[in-house]
Order: C-alpha cells, then structure tokens, then sequence
C-alpha cells in the first residue's frame, strides 16, 4: 500500500475551509489502495498529527487526539513519528501557506505531493502576478490597478488620480482566497475599502465593477503530461458581489454544472483553460474563475485557484470522474513529477574551496 499524508488547517483565514476539504479526501480516497495519516497545522502552525481518523471535525482536531509531529529521515525514506511518507496530499488553503510556503517546505523535504509547484503557487495565488502572466499570454483580464502599502502611504493622491476611471470598484487583499477581504465600493468609501484591505494584506488590488456579467469556473489538472479539464459551472448568486459568506454560508446560492452556454462562449473558456494549463504545466488541480460581461461579450479571468476548496472534484464528477479517481491521479502525477525532479542536475563540483584566496571578488 502507499502511505499517504493528508496536510490540512495552517495560520490562514482559510483555515476552517481546509478542514472541510480534507474531510472530504479522507472520505473519498481508497483505503484498499492507501494508508492514510493526517497532519494537522493549528492557527500557530504548530504541527500535529492525529492519532486518529474521526467523522467529526471538531473532535478530529482536539487536543486529545493530536500528538507533537516529528519528522525524521532514515537513508532515503522520510517519516513523520514512525510513520513512513510516500506522497502528501496537500489540502492547506491560503495566504502564508497555498502562495508556495507549503510547496517550498516539501521540496526540502525532498517527498512527493499533490499540489502545485513553488513557482506555480507563488505566481497563481497573488492575484497581482497572475494577471500579468494572464496579460503576457493574451488572456483577458477586468481591467484594475495594484497598490502596495509604500504608495499608498507616500502617494495616496496619485494612486486616487489613477482610480479615478473607475465609478464603482472591487477592492481585493491580493493574497487572500475565499473571497475574505473583499469590499465592493464606490468613489466615496474608497479610501476606507483600500486601507480595509491592508489590514488583511501588504497589497491590494482595486477592480472595475461589472454591470452585468455571469460567473463561471472550471477547473483542470495533469495526469501523465496530458491536461484533464471539468465541466464548466455557472454561480447564480443574488447578492451584488460574491463573497465568503456568499460562497459558504449562503444556502440561496445556485451552482448550474455543466453551465447552459453557448457552443461558441463554452469552447472559448475551455481553450483559455487549456492554455492556462499549459503554461502552468505542473502537478495538482487548479480552477478557473470566470467572468463573462454580458454587455461586451468579453471573457475575462477573474482569478486561478492554486489549491480549490474539495479539489473541485464535483467539476470532474460531471465528466464521469469521480473524486477516487481524482486522487489516484492526482498521487500518480506527484509521483511521476518526483522521478522527474530527482533527475535533475542538483550538484555542481568545482575547485573553489581549494583556492588559498576565498574572498569572491
């Protein structure tokens, strides 16, 4: 059997939506086919791991059921307690950890996982970067402006000069998920919703507001160098702008899968999506959110998920495949993408230490 470790919580807003998704993997993956332990992160990133798998959430991460993590290695194989690793599946949303923290920290530790590469997190996760990757391939994005917490303190007249396009905006913490933080505003509250979105982060992102426009998401991962991409969804939502409440908490929420489009808007998302994945070309599933402005007609990518809540399995189960599936895949790829990494040039011989000079010029 493969002994998988599921990592979840973690010092993140997103901490309660990490418990939940990886509920669900422990729900879904095959023990026939996997020994499963948990590794838990509280809200200090204090590691821990379970004694043992409960139904119960709360009771899943008390304190009586959580022992002081303590990783070790022995020749090549790596353990955590006694328990020998093959491969971690990655289940932590969030600033601090999803943006790469928690990638960089896995490949120290030189072991297979099921979520996106450092170079991929650090890029997908601020919204800021994201977009001009987005912009370089040709991929629409709502038009915006980035402020930083210097010009916002040394320039705060300029940067209102620039907004000045916009009447009603999007005020966005540019590392955050999970739609936390996210101020819808007009000209007058702007100075509030930015320094708001401060308290939550070092940048901000300020979006135009559209008027009329339909929310979609798709979702893809790789599997054996081939992209695997999900039904579309459509989000109907009531409220004038779609956040965490909204997202988990609103019972009034309707999600369409597969999305009633047009051939035509359906295939142009599912090549965007494509092409996303191609230049992300790494391990893990990412979704695509979507905004399409019924005034224009234009596509835009709103924002690329590194890590989506659940892994969006719903989105492949409308496509015939199911969440045990998913996971196979999702273990086959960071597996396969190891035996890549380790093949790599990682070491370089030279003769500088022999020199009787050291001091580099």
């Amino acid at each position: 059997m493969v002994n998988v470790v599921l990592l979840f919580g973690g010092q993140s807003v997103e901490h309660d939506i990490s418990c939940i998704t990886h509920k669900q993997v422990v729900d879904a993956i095959d023990s026939k086919k996997y020994q499963v332990k948990s590794v838990y992160l509280d809200k200090n990133n204090n590691f821990f791991i379970l004694k043992k798998e409960m139904t119960d959430i709360k009771n899943q991460i008390s304190k009586c059921n959580l022992r002081k993590l303590k990783v070790k290695r022995k020749n090549k194989d790596l353990f955590f307690n006694n328990y020998k690793v093959d491969v971690v599946i990655n289940c932590i949303h969030g600033k601090g950890l999803e943006d790469g923290t928690i990638s960089g920290f896995l490949d120290l530790l030189n072991v297979s996982y099921t979520s996106p590469s450092l170079e991929s997190s650090i890029i997908f996760h601020n919204k800021f970067y994201a977009k001009l990757i987005l912009n370089k391939y040709n991929i629409n994005t709502v038009d915006y402006e980035y402020v930083n917490k210097y010009q916002w303190n040394n320039n705060q007249n300029e940067v209102l000069r620039k907004l000045n396009r916009f009447n009603e905006v999007i005020v966005k913490p540019v590392n955050l998920g999970s739609s936390v933080g996210v101020i819808l505003c007009n000209k007058k509250d702007l100075s509030d919703a930015i320094d708001s979105g401060f308290k939550y982060d070092a940048g901000v992102l300020i979006e135009k507001k559209l008027n009329k426009f339909l929310e979609l998401n798709q979702a893809f991962y790789v599997v054996n160098g081939e992209i695997v991409i999900s039904k579309i969804e459509e989000v109907k939502n009531n409220s004038t702008i779609y956040d965490f409440k909204d997202k988990y908490e609103n019972d009034d929420i309707t999600r369409v899968v597969p999305a009633k489009l047009s051939n035509q808007l359906r295939s142009k998302i599912t090549k965007t999506t494509k092409k996303i994945g191609q230049i992300y070309n790494s391990k893990g599933v990412m979704r695509v959110d979507y905004l399409y402005d019924l005034e224009s007609e234009i596509l835009y990518v709103n924002e690329v998920n590194v890590i989506p809540g659940a892994l969006s399995f719903y989105l492949f189960e409308a496509k015939n495949i199911y969440f045990q599936t998913l996971i196979d895949d999702l273990i086959k790829e960071a597996k396969r993408s190891k035996i890549e990494n380790d093949n790599l040039i990682k070491q370089f011989n030279s003769n500088v230490l022999n020199k009787k000079n050291n001091k580099l010029k």
